[in-house]
């Protein structure tokens, strides 16, 4: 009886030891930190923008709580809405990110596999992608053209739907290169992915990502903007300036799905942001592959995962930390939202200006650098 209690204990603390191992290490900021690196990101946003102009919806969090949270300039500049946390803005490929959530939950359902080959959902795809896997889409190493390239950023893409762009790959005859042997990033891929959801889920896209990701974590700003979506409500519209510095209306007229086609805002983004510390929507072991350098055929490691570009700092204390980031940039839309798990600690910038705020690392280096 000694022995066997002896054992336990043994096993507790062999238990506790392993869990302190592998937990995050996470900083919570103190307050002079904070206030000082606030001031140094208002100078930043503020030298891009003024109260009359387009903006930027800034977030910054840390340790689950939000540490900086404000909006500078305008959501529209014919009724003057102010930017703010529930302003919803064009994600454009920010929406990857949710699009590989979609196929990761499918996965842990038993409903596909990431190496199965994309025509088993897709039987009617061209020959020349019969060795197309999920994890090729996923990860942009599948050869496949991107459908902007193809049709040229002169083409006018109003009202171009997921179909267009299937019909457009049923014109190619060849790929790019034999699937897994490069990274090359393309749109038409997520196309696909969503087009694979819709198939195995038995669902419309829009109404499998509202019931199963953004339903669930209580992102209620968020939609899929296709052609049955009739109202955004505050809706940031996209501008740009003209050659004279005059901001015309440049906003988003698509509605591709998949590899865009989210709004979204920075209070929801808080959400999905907080959700990937759990395994409310996928298992752990399923979810760090989103976060994990995808390889190639050879073993050569990419700097993409499942929807995330993965990367490492260089500077003083932050050098060699892993940042987990994505961009987003259509129109008058440039996006971006920057996570460094370890830190527990994330940034989500939305703009409608036409102009990104700066480089992923920046304000998390104005947080975190000693």
């Amino acid at each position: 009886m000694i022995k066997n209690s002896f054992l336990f204990v043994v096993f507790l603390l062999f238990s506790i030891c392993i869990q302190t191992a592998f937990a995050q290490k996470t900083i919570s900021l103190d307050r002079e930190k904070i206030n000082i690196a606030s001031v140094r990101l208002d100078s930043l946003v503020k030298s891009k923008t003024n109260k009359n102009t387009p903006g930027y919806a800034v977030m910054v969090i840390n340790d689950g709580k939000i540490i900086y949270n404000k909006g500078f300039g305008l959501a529209n500049l014919e009724t003057k809405q102010p930017i703010t946390s529930n302003t919803d803005f064009y994600l454009a490929s920010l929406s990857k990110e949710f699009t590989s959530m979609a196929i990761m939950i499918l996965h842990d359902r038993h409903l596909l596999k990431f190496d199965d080959l994309m025509i088993k959902y897709l039987p009617g795809f061209p020959a020349y992608g019969k060795k197309i896997t999920i994890r090729n889409l996923l990860t942009h190493t599948s050869g496949l053209p991107d459908f902007y390239n193809v049709l040229g950023y002169n083409h006018d893409f109003t009202g171009l739907t997921n179909q267009d762009v299937w019909n457009l790959l049923m014109k190619q005859d060849s790929l790019l290169f034999p699937p897994g042997t490069k990274y090359n990033y393309s749109n038409s891929e997520y196309v696909l992915l969503a087009m694979i959801i819709a198939k195995v889920s038995q669902e419309h896209f829009a109404k499998f990502m509202e019931e199963n990701i953004f339903n669930p974590i209580g992102m209620n700003n968020t939609l899929i903007f296709t052609d049955s979506t009739l109202n955004v409500p505050d809706r940031a519209i996209g501008y740009v300036k003209d050659s004279i510095g005059i901001y015309k209306k440049d906003d988003y007229a698509q509605f591709t799905t998949g590899a865009g086609g989210m709004y979204s805002s920075t209070g929801d983004l808080f959400r999905w942001d907080q959700s990937l510390y759990t395994n409310k929507l996928v298992s752990k072991a399923t979810l760090q592959q989103a976060f994990t350098k995808q390889k190639l055929n050879d073993g050569t490691k990419i700097n993409y995962g499942f929807g995330w570009m993965i990367n490492n700092l260089n500077e003083g204390n932050l050098k060699g930390v892993k940042y987990i980031y994505h961009t987003g940039s259509l129109d008058g839309f440039k996006n971006l939202i920057v996570r460094i798990p370890s830190y527990h600690f994330t940034c989500i910038v939305l703009s409608n200006s036409g102009k990104p705020i700066a480089d992923p690392k920046v304000i998390p280096e104005l947080f975190l650098e000693k």
